[in-house]
């Protein structure tokens, strides 16, 4: 009998019903980062196999790898995805991307807040909810073109007359919700042919128009619901002004080796 089975017999912690395999004891991993730096860190998990991956000695993401860095999409990738929303089979599966996409694409909202948004949520004024994972008011404006696309939306499957959501349908799990919706859109990306593609890119792409528009770190952490400081770490590395200033400094290095 392995180790978590013979402990989870007795775990007072453990879920009942179909559930019981999981365990919502923290696991303790001590593990190294690329730059050498030793680091301890409780995990809290209800996947066995999450803590069996940090046991033998991977990364927290439980793949044994750095965590990739999200990428802008360029304009050229969010054509393609837009158009490809378009070769979805079933009608419902189009509105229900393409609004997704759209709203995504001019709010920068975290997929659980997009999907999870409530038709109170929009008003004259424009978009005013807080955000889901730390409660950061965001308000702001709302393109025409999104308003169009959220009032075309059909009722969601399994959802009734009345139904305050636009893409959840009110009685399902939103994990549930927020899964599908996911999966989805990883069709659309395939079919856009954009590698990498996540959800999260919107949000950085929205973050990199800010910074080029002549808005510094401020305006992005207001508008996408994070700190600041959150905001000067990982939203401005790829933007298309700070691309320009590193190629400049390495031109420098170059004339003065030369």
């Amino acid at each position: 009998m392995s180790l978590y089975r013979r402990h989870r017999r007795s775990c007072p912690r453990r879920s009942k019903g179909r559930a019981y395999q999981a365990c919502l004891c923290p696991v303790w991993k001590d593990w190294e980062s690329a730059d050498g730096v030793r680091h301890s860190q409780s995990l809290k998990t209800t996947s066995w196999t999450t803590a069996e991956r940090w046991a033998k000695g991977k990364t927290p993401n439980g793949n044994g790898k750095p965590k990739v860095e999200q990428l802008p999409f360029t304009p050229d990738e969010i054509t393609r995805i837009l158009a490809a929303t378009a070769r979805l089979k079933r009608q419902y599966s189009w509105l229900r991307s393409y609004a997704l996409v759209i709203l995504m694409r001019h709010t920068g909202l975290r997929m659980s807040d997009a999907i999870m948004l409530q038709k109170s949520h929009v008003g004259p004024e424009g978009l005013s909810l807080l955000a889901k994972k730390n409660g950061v008011p965001i308000v702001l404006p709302l393109p025409e073109l999104v308003r169009v696309a959220l009032d075309a939306l059909p009722l969601p499957l399994g959802a009734v007359e009345g139904c305050p959501y636009y893409f959840h349908n009110g009685s399902s799990e939103p994990a549930t919700s927020i899964g599908k919706l996911r999966a989805l859109l990883g069709k659309v990306f395939k079919l856009a042919g954009v590698a990498n593609g996540h959800p999260h890119r919107f949000r950085h792409t929205l973050a990199s128009e800010i910074l080029a528009a002549g808005f510094d770190t401020d305006y992005v952490a207001d508008i996408l619901g994070i700190s600041h400081a959150v905001a000067s770490r990982h939203y401005i590395k790829f933007t298309v002004g700070r691309q320009e200033r590193i190629a400049e400094a390495m031109q420098r290095v170059q004339e003065l080796r030369e």
